[in-house]
């Protein structure tokens, strides 16, 4: 009997994923060990200065990218096979990414006492001295990652993501005594990233001299308002998921930021499948999208919610059930946040089962109702922690959390439906 052989689509799809989802395994475990070392090495409250500080850099960020990342994807692209016009845009965003980032680099230098005692914090304002240092190269860091993408380059894409980092950073705690009182935990991400940002320095060194001044301000002036367009969703949703790390350091302490933090990185193994699938399938749509082929375009949409269904589902089951054990690695304190890690695994279950629908929304030229959607999630989450945290603790922001995120997740389901006529959940038909 023939052996029965695999759609090409599925193959495809499964062979683009599984590559981009083993790096990002890796990077994932290196994301753990990073936590428990940072948690042995700093402390609770010490882990939990970090991840504010992260989530000032994560905010920063996606102000210093502003929005460039989604238009380097949508116009690489649409220039396939131009590779003078694709480094025209890419060089322009570089170049936007620098001058953007010295002002905001100046802003986090100056402003990080003022942030620090804000959050209550003494070991904030040394974080941000270095998070000042790191934003530029953090910036380029994600924005190569998404010229990555958009070429189909899915080896070099699953390199360039923050997992990456944490490997290389673990490597340095795990073998390099740390004085924690010298040393904060963001220095490591920014010696880490030196050999990343030599690299981008080279590439741009040679795609930049193919293209002018005057050409690269042709392509600001083009991109802006997409890209403001894009900037706003961005940062509507990275307030949406950073929101509750900020204001359990506004209302509580760093030791409860360190352990609300543990119990979401440990929820988001529900949609590591969703990672790796939307990584492959992204170009795919915005490709589909552009050739009206919407047929081609629910089926791959129904590939991604298949996948997402039988990966999240067992683990959300895992995960539910074991909590304790899966939080107790990283030390007795946090085994008692096991319903905090239920609620957050509830919420990543629902981000998994609606599908890409981010992606779609963007990558069809719905940026604008992408954006409602952010903005009606970020003030119910807003509403809903500053509600929860002071009366509930810790367990407050993950309900708050996990509510905002079943809700933005089916309205913005609903809207890819009435915009585009595609269904993003397995069981809608």
């Amino acid at each position: 009997m023939a052996k029965r052989k695999i759609p090409p689509h599925w193959e495809r799809l499964l062979r683009g994923s599984a590559l981009v989802l083993a790096v990002k395994v890796l990077g994932a475990l290196s994301g753990y060990a990073f936590v428990f070392l940072l948690v042995r090495e700093y402390g609770k409250e010490g882990y939990g200065s970090f991840e504010l500080a992260f989530t000032i850099l994560s905010l920063a960020s996606a102000l210093n990218r502003w929005g460039w990342d989604g238009i380097v994807v949508r116009e690489v692209l649409a220039r396939k096979g131009k590779k003078k016009k694709q480094n025209a845009v890419v060089t322009a965003a570089f170049s936007f990414v620098l001058a953007t980032g010295l002002v905001l680099s100046a802003a986090l230098y100056w402003g990080a006492p003022l942030l620090g005692k804000l959050f209550h914090s003494e070991q904030l304002p040394k974080h941000l001295s270095v998070v000042a240092v790191l934003l530029i190269p953090w910036g380029w860091f994600q924005l190569r990652s998404d010229v990555f993408r958009a070429k189909n380059n899915l080896l070099a894409y699953g390199l360039w993501q923050y997992g990456s980092l944490t490997l290389l950073a673990s490597i340095l705690l795990f073998l390099v005594p740390v004085d924690a009182s010298v040393y904060s935990p963001v220095t490591l991400l920014l010696l880490v990233l030196l050999p990343f940002l030599a690299w981008n320095l080279w590439k741009l060194r040679a795609s930049a001299a193919s293209v002018s001044l005057q050409e690269q301000r042709a392509e600001w002036k083009l991109a802006l308002p997409g890209a403001t367009s894009m900037l706003v969703s961005s940062l509507l949703y990275l307030v949406l998921s950073w929101s509750d790390t900020l204001m359990i350091g506004y209302f509580l302490d760093e030791s409860a930021v360190g352990l609300y933090r543990v119990s979401f990185k440990v929820a988001t193994l529900i949609v590591f499948a969703q990672f790796a699938v939307n990584a492959q399938a992204a170009p795919d749509i915005a490709r589909y999208w552009a050739q009206g082929n919407r047929e081609l375009l629910q089926n791959a949409v129904t590939r991604i919610a298949w996948i997402n269904t039988v990966v999240a589902l067992p683990a959300f089951l895992v995960l539910t059930l074991a909590a304790p054990w899966f939080l107790g690695f990283f030390g007795a304190d946090f085994i008692a946040q096991a319903g905090t890690l239920r609620w957050l695994a509830l919420g990543q279950l629902t981000n998994a089962l609606c599908g890409p629908v981010m992606y779609l929304l963007n990558m069809t030229g719905h940026e604008k109702s992408a954006r409602n959607t952010m903005a009606v999630g970020v003030v119910v989450n807003l509403v809903g922690n500053a509600v929860l945290i002071p009366t509930v603790g810790i367990a407050g922001a993950a309900i708050a959390t996990s509510f905002t995120m079943a809700l933005w997740n089916g309205w913005a389901m609903v809207a890819v439906y009435r915009k585009t006529g595609i269904r993003t959940f397995l069981f809608w038909r």
